[in-house]
């Protein structure tokens, strides 16, 4: 990641302020889908290059990772990611089942589903937020895809579309809370030239 593809400390703290309502709106849409109390908790929101955020997620354990591209105005992708423990609890206290069947076709459903939810709130309340009004204006998301491999080669192949960019990756640390259960999971905004010179030129204190 290139210097001038950096957000300032100020800028990265005013995008933290979006993701906190984020949090909030993504909160009530799943408790609403779920028919049950769930709280989405944001930890702290970081930008990296994609080589760095490779490296902090390992390469010994496979992670599961639901991609939605996002076009536009503002284009890019954003992406949920969790290992297979958290991704398969959060399935199992989704569909309301003691059974661990592996990532079958209705864990993937779950799981493609809580994606596209949390990634809808997320993004609604950022385009609401008003420095980021504009450059989130005319948002289409695509559908969510599933994909499970180790991180070096998850996330090479699901941003492959912006590797020669010197992709910047903000990261944001979340743990939902699912019928009082932690899921550790990490929401990804992955803008890319464009959508990173918008995020720039929109977020200035």
């Amino acid at each position: 990641m290139q210097e001038k593809d950096k957000l300032s400390p100020p800028q990265l703290a005013l995008l933290d302020e979006g993701f906190q309502q984020g949090s909030v709106s993504a909160s009530q849409a799943l408790s609403q889908w779920i028919g049950k109390a769930c709280r989405i908790s944001n930890g702290k929101l970081e930008q990296l290059s994609l080589t760095e955020s490779v490296q902090l997620f390992g390469s010994d354990l496979p992670l599961c990772l639901c991609r939605m591209t996002m076009s536009g105005h503002f284009t890019g992708h954003i992406v949920l990611v969790c290992n297979d423990e958290s991704g398969l609890a959060a399935a199992r206290l989704l569909m309301d089942s003691p059974a661990d069947n592996g990532w079958d076709d209705m864990a993937k459903s779950a799981l493609l589903e809580t994606a596209n939810i949390v990634s809808c709130a997320y993004l609604g309340a950022l385009a609401r937020f008003k420095p980021l009004q504009d450059a989130l204006k005319d948002l289409n998301l695509s559908p969510p895809v599933f994909v499970r491999d180790y991180a070096g080669c998850l996330l090479q192949f699901a941003l492959v579309d912006q590797t020669a960019e010197d992709t910047s990756v903000i990261l944001n640390w979340t743990e939902f809370h699912l019928h009082n259960e932690p899921i550790h999971w990490t929401l990804l905004l992955v803008p890319d030239m464009h959508g990173m010179q918008l995020l720039r030129q929109s977020l200035q204190p």
